[in-house]
């Protein structure tokens, strides 16, 4: 959930692909730019969150959202480093980005 905040995401997908051995895959699950309004309502409702809980972690994934990075956008950082294959998938609120050496 912090790829949205490193300066140079690139230098950090290169430093991902340097420590893994060969065959190896990483997975990031990052804050997805594109869930809507009602991924959050469903995320919020299946762990209970109600009243100011709920309104207060809200208002922090709309912070988190406007930051984050789509599938597409992911997919361009991605080019710049030498991963050879990559799945994006969209979880709701999440994106799993699995990255494979």
């Amino acid at each position: 959930m912090v790829v949205k905040n490193f300066s140079e995401p690139t230098k950090v997908l290169n430093e991902m692909y340097r420590v893994l051995r060969r065959g190896g895959t990483a997975l990031i699950v990052d804050v997805n730019r594109h869930a809507a309004g009602q991924d959050w309502r469903r995320y919020s409702s299946d762990r209970g969150l109600k009243g100011l809980t709920a309104f207060s972690m809200g208002l922090a994934f709309r912070i988190q959202k406007s930051g984050a990075y789509s599938t597409e956008q992911f997919e361009e950082l991605i080019s710049a480093t030498p991963f050879h294959r990559q799945d994006i998938q969209s979880n709701g609120i999440n994106l799993h980005v699995w990255l494979s050496k």
